[in-house]
């Protein structure tokens, strides 16, 4: 009997230890796409001065002096900007393909209604960050918080809330045992 009873308390003992190990698993797997947004602002703050120089539209960076030539899109230096945000390790493809659609559809805005002058619209704002006021965000990323999340084994929904009261929302997906960002919305429905 005394056996029984260790040899349930051995068993008992295995399937707890076991079980603490998959919950630390877990954690360590709904920490990890936070984490992955917050280094990838911190990637994005230090190279966003380099990848505003690419001019997406047409004549935008012109427009002060010259308001002549109408905005398009630039689809090669799109295609850059991209690359550029690719080779920083966070972007997964299906990211990509998001922001060639949302090129596409301001290329095709530009077609329906020209403009050759002011803000281009949909490009009056950064982005990857889908704001104007940015400044304090970025300097103090360290104070932001996550808001409401969901993840699953394969999928996140990451709600990033900064200091300014602002947030975004990240989708992120697992490829080979990576976080990456498919999506980046400011609940505006871009």
């Amino acid at each position: 009997m005394r056996n029984n009873l260790l040899s349930v308390i051995s068993i008992l003992l295995l399937i707890t230890a076991c079980s603490s190990k998959e919950i630390k698993q877990e954690q360590s797997i709904t920490d990890q796409p936070a984490k992955t947004v917050v280094d990838f602002i911190k990637w994005y703050s230090n190279n966003m001065s380099r990848l505003n120089k690419i001019e997406i539209v047409n004549n935008s960076f012109d427009s002060i002096f010259d308001s002549t030539g109408l905005y398009s899109i630039n689809f090669t230096n799109g295609e850059l900007f991209l690359a550029e945000l690719k080779k920083s390790g966070f972007i997964s493809d299906a990211y990509v393909e998001f922001m060639r659609n949302y090129f596409k559809d301001c290329e095709k805005n530009f077609v329906e209604n020209p403009q050759f002058d002011g803000p281009p619209e949909g490009f009056d704002f950064d982005l990857v960050l889908w704001s104007q006021e940015y400044d304090e965000d970025l300097k103090h990323i360290d104070k932001s918080t996550v808001g409401e999340s969901s993840i699953s084994s394969k999928k996140a929904n990451i709600q990033i809330k900064f200091p300014s009261g602002s947030s975004l929302k990240y989708d992120l997906s697992l490829y080979n045992d990576k976080w990456m960002i498919d999506k980046i919305d400011n609940g505006w429905g871009k």
